[in-house]
């Protein structure tokens, strides 16, 4: 396979350059996932750490949705319950049970005997969340003061469909 500007003499005349450009862009879409699961292979972990962990993640983002639910926060995709509370777990199961016999090239955690490693992971938590919610403030006032960020209570009356969209979605 090629690469450069020309397009490619297989799938071009197949392919529309609009739908191969959306497909492309999908790549951009999951590259910070790519990156992070970059370096979360560096750090490994034991048979039972991996699974301690998975249980940890699992019960845990679903308790961040219930939480979420309880409150009654805005958060309809479940980022903080998901991500932001699967973080936590995760950042804080490498400070606890990160073991150099698994990764030689890593750093033991506290149950390994490096109380430092926990220390970091802790601090890498609160820089994280700072940052994401420094980063999400400012973002937010931006799109709030070019588009705004609510709509009027007439159109959340009417309906996000007819009075954005100019369209029924359902009709019953």
């Amino acid at each position: 396979m090629t690469t450069g500007l020309a397009p490619h003499p297989f799938y071009a005349p197949t392919v529309p350059h609009q739908a191969f450009m959306i497909f492309q862009c999908m790549f951009t879409v999951i590259t910070p996932a790519l990156i992070t699961g970059a370096f979360a292979e560096r750090m490994r972990f034991g048979p039972l750490s991996a699974a301690l962990i998975g249980i940890l993640a699992g019960a845990g983002c679903y308790l961040g949705i219930l939480i979420k639910n309880k409150f009654g926060y805005d958060d309809s995709f479940d980022v903080v319950g998901i991500h932001g509370v699967g973080e936590v777990i995760g950042l804080l199961c490498v400070g606890l049970l990160a073991s150099s016999l698994v990764n030689p090239g890593g750093a033991n955690g506290l149950f390994f005997g490096n109380p430092a490693q926990l220390v970091l992971q802790l601090l890498a938590i609160l820089v994280t969340m700072a940052y994401s919610f420094i980063g999400t403030y400012i973002l937010l006032k931006l799109v709030d003061q070019i588009l705004g960020l609510r709509l009027t209570e007439s159109d959340e009356i009417q309906g996000l469909d007819l009075s954005q969209h100019k369209e029924v979605a359902y009709e019953i």
